[in-house]
């Protein structure tokens, strides 16, 4: 028996994972198989030309067994890649993003690029359709219920999936075709590299340098503000913590496994605290109200 099937007491027979579908399908493709019995070949088409990039992209996809991840900048026209993989299975098909503006825009472009109406979960909307938008909260509230209802699950803003609450998404459905499309595949506490089990890896990244005849110019200017004095002290209150904690336990922060090192250090409550503490001030240095008010006044 493969690994990743064990034997449940509870129900007298043989599970998996429901990502391991697939694989359990390939080591025995003459048993029953009542996952995906109600779905049925659809036939989806557009007519939008990729770029020789986004082509890429795809191609190197369909040779990955359909799994896996594409990172490119934003306005690269990651969208464009995830229709043209819908339309070239043409199965039933989930698309997740983080916000209910995300999905909207997904809903919006689906519909007018492939003709079809689209379903929404989220936003107060629960309409199932042969191709659906939906929120990471509400993918992961119905896994129960949708896990078998879509042969291909793909994810916008892949690297929120790595959270340990959101990888259930990927473990819970059993579609056998996955992609994640994103501009920032690393993530700081180094989950993304659980992407690699559930969604393929990443398989495909081009920065915006390679894109530079394809992207509009553009130029950073760095606008400082100052925490107001509330927030301020919040935040040196739970840096304090934090760097207490490294410096007790002797951690230098050089590099990305270096905070790998913290992470598997912070199983105990003190750990904990200092965990909690580091995304405290990570939030409040990343969302001061402050920074609200510069950018409306820039736009």
């Amino acid at each position: 028996m493969p690994p990743f099937v064990a034997y449940d007491e509870r129900i007298q027979g043989y599970r998996c994972p429901a990502y391991e579908y697939f694989k359990l399908k390939e080591l025995y493709p003459e048993s029953e198989d009542h996952v995906f019995e109600n779905e049925s070949k659809l036939n989806f088409t557009h007519s939008e030309k990729l770029r020789s990039y986004q082509q890429k992209a795809i191609d190197l996809w369909s040779s990955n067994n359909k799994k896996g991840v594409v990172v490119l900048p934003t306005a690269a026209g990651k969208t464009h890649i995830g229709i043209d993989a819908i339309a070239k299975l043409s199965v039933s098909t989930i698309i997740i993003a983080p916000t209910i503006e995300l999905i909207q825009q997904w809903k919006n472009k689906l519909e007018s690029t492939l003709g079809i109406e689209v379903g929404q979960i989220g936003g107060g909307e629960k309409i199932l359709k042969p191709v659906t938008v939906s929120t990471y909260d509400s993918a992961y509230l119905m896994a129960e219920e949708l896990g078998n209802r879509f042969e291909f699950l793909l994810v916008d803003e892949v690297h929120h999936l790595a959270s340990e609450r959101y990888l259930e998404i990927a473990k819970m459905y059993a579609s056998p075709y996955r992609l994640g499309l994103t501009a920032t595949f690393e993530r700081v506490d180094m989950l993304h590299e659980k992407l690699e089990t559930v969604m393929g890896g990443k398989i495909f990244e081009l920065g915006y340098e390679e894109l530079s005849e394809f992207l509009s110019g553009y130029e950073i200017i760095r606008i400082p503000v100052d925490l107001e004095q509330e927030e301020e002290e919040e935040y040196e209150r739970n840096r304090d913590i934090f760097t207490s904690y490294l410096r007790k336990h002797r951690i230098t922060m050089k590099g990305p496994w270096d905070f790998e090192k913290f992470i598997l250090s912070s199983w105990n409550p003190e750990g904990r605290e200092a965990l909690t503490a580091w995304r405290k001030a990570r939030e409040i240095a990343f969302s001061a109200r402050i920074k609200t008010d510069a950018v409306r006044y820039v736009l």
